[in-house]
């Protein structure tokens, strides 16, 4: 902790310019590396040079000038880099590491630096899904219906995608935090199915539904209903709940337990607070390469790219249903290309009615929502 106290109070003096190789020795690197140095007035070996360029590339962009041997400093940052900082300009995190920082700076809600949101909520927000996602997905026996989609790889699809995106949203969320721009606390959504309250003649009274953060006990009871439903499904490792034939018995199971207590859905979300802006700014800044409109358009793609390419590969180390890719590279095409076609048209299976016309048409009866 020391040394990195020393290391950090040196960079304060690091500023434009040039500098001879010995004095970024001194300023930059650690004692032992110091000692190694100065014992031959050069590094040890290529290695040790490699070390000292990448120590330096955290602190400062530089050139080298060959003809002087002299390293000229053209920017200091504010914070040294970190490994986040090299996680975060890599793969997708490319993109979806500055549509978030972008989000948390200039979003709606740019006074509260406190929301809770789910990670599907933050790949609509920054177009990492396209609009079909969810119609799609909450819809999947019209999509087999309708556009003629195996049942079985739609819900391997969309479970699949639901679980890259969690992951790739919680690890830059992670990222983000260990570089000081937010904090943040996993938690649980829950959204409760409306509730009726009283009838009268050709109405019923109903308490809407809400969506809100799930309480202690709820959440007992969600887990307890898990229980239940891994038990019928045979669940014994939780990647069968996901993946596999397993899966659908157990999502159709849990889905049923729930709505008998009254519950929609369970989810996972984050409390997330900014805490920097200056430090959010800076890293936004460092991937002014690119736009934000650009990013947005290429984010989905990078997506299906990767999903894609795992599918493929799957399609090599063992037999799946026919026509397995074509199908799935269809789904992932309509659900994360940004130029995909609105695909309402094409789902004429698919409900498109309110709860309170469905329950209208079913019951003959005209709902009335009510606060309490």
């Amino acid at each position: 902790m020391k040394e990195m106290i020393e290391i950090s109070e040196n960079l304060v003096r690091l500023k434009k310019g040039e500098y001879n190789e010995v004095t970024l020795v001194d300023k930059i690197c650690t004692d032992a590396q110091k000692k190694s140095y100065h014992r031959k007035e050069k590094f040890a070996s290529g290695k040790h040079r490699s070390m000292f360029l990448d120590t330096l590339a955290r602190y400062c962009d530089y050139e080298f000038d060959a003809e002087k041997k002299k390293y000229v400093v053209t920017e200091v940052f504010s914070y040294p880099k970190t490994l986040s900082d090299a996680k975060i300009h890599k793969g997708i995190y490319q993109y979806l590491a500055p549509l978030m920082l972008y989000r948390v700076l200039y979003g709606d809600d740019k006074k509260n630096r406190r929301a809770v949101i789910t990670s599907m909520d933050i790949a609509a927000d920054v177009s990492l899904i396209t609009g079909n996602y969810n119609m799609m997905k909450f819809n999947q026996e019209a999509v087999n219906t309708d556009m003629g989609i195996p049942l079985q790889i739609v819900s391997e699809y969309f479970n699949k995608a639901d679980n890259r995106i969690d992951d790739y949203i919680r690890q830059c969320i992670k990222y983000l935090a260990s570089m000081n721009c937010v904090i943040y606390n996993e938690t649980h959504m829950i959204g409760t199915m409306p509730e009726r309250v009283d009838v009268e003649g050709t109405e019923i009274y109903v308490k809407k539904g809400e969506v809100r953060i799930a309480t202690k006990e709820e959440m007992k009871l969600y887990s307890e209903l898990d229980e239940i439903a891994s038990r019928k499904a045979g669940i014994r490792t939780n990647s069968e709940k996901w993946y596999g034939k397993k899966a659908a018995r157990y999502n159709s199971e849990l889905s049923a337990l729930l709505q008998k207590h009254g519950i929609w859905f369970v989810c996972r979300a984050f409390e997330l607070w900014k805490v920097d802006t200056a430090r959010c700014k800076e890293t936004l800044k460092s991937f002014s390469d690119m736009t934000i409109p650009q990013r947005r358009k290429e984010i989905g793609m990078a997506l299906k790219y990767i999903l894609d390419t795992n599918a493929e590969n799957r399609a090599e180390k063992k037999q799946l249903c026919d026509n397995y890719i074509e199908h799935f590279k269809h789904l992932s095409d309509l659900t994360l290309n940004p130029a995909a076609e609105d695909v309402r048209d094409k789902l004429p299976s698919a409900s498109k009615k309110s709860y309170q016309e469905k329950a209208q048409e079913k019951y003959g009866f005209h709902i009335v929502y009510v606060d309490e």
